[in-house]
């Protein structure tokens, strides 16, 4: 049984123009997904949507503050004009404590994680890829953490 086709799945990431939302854009767009790219940084997006775009997807930008509620509900608007419907939201703009990314911190930082490595934007994107996919059409209520067992570990020393 064939719940969804991606090629008529509408999709915004906020955050997308950059780093995990940009690799999650390129991941929806690669499956058929047309793909609104959300951003502060409008150029950004759009230098984003037009790779996309060229690579054969379905992409558009936009500009998308989601400390605003102005912003989100006119980007919305805008993307229920133009597509009358968003079947997927990644949320994947935020403001995180960030640490100098010095080899000594990607160290300790690997230590603690039972993975012993940093993850990539790839694996987030992957996990992003299953929720948005037919196989987790019965996954409801649940938290994924995609952080190399670093929550299950208690964190080990940080």
């Amino acid at each position: 049984m064939t719940l969804h086709n991606p090629s008529s799945r509408v999709a915004l990431v906020t955050g997308g123009a950059k780093g995990i939302g940009a690799e999650v854009c390129r991941s929806l767009c690669a499956r058929g997904f047309k793909v609104w790219v959300a951003d502060l940084d409008l150029p950004q997006a759009q230098s984003l949507a037009t790779e996309l775009r060229q690579d054969g997807g379905r992409a558009e930008a936009i500009a998308l503050d989601v400390a605003q509620p102005d912003s989100v509900e006119a980007a919305f608007a805008h993307v229920d004009a133009h597509d009358q419907r968003c079947d997927v939201l990644v949320n994947s703009a935020g403001i995180a404590k960030v640490f100098p990314h010095t080899e000594q911190f990607r160290a300790e930082y690997a230590k603690a994680i039972p993975m012993a490595r940093y993850g990539n934007t790839q694996e987030i994107a992957a996990a992003v890829m299953y929720l948005c996919s037919e196989e987790a059409s019965y996954t409801t209520g649940v938290a994924l953490p995609v952080d190399g067992g670093f929550l299950a570990s208690g964190a080990r020393g940080l």
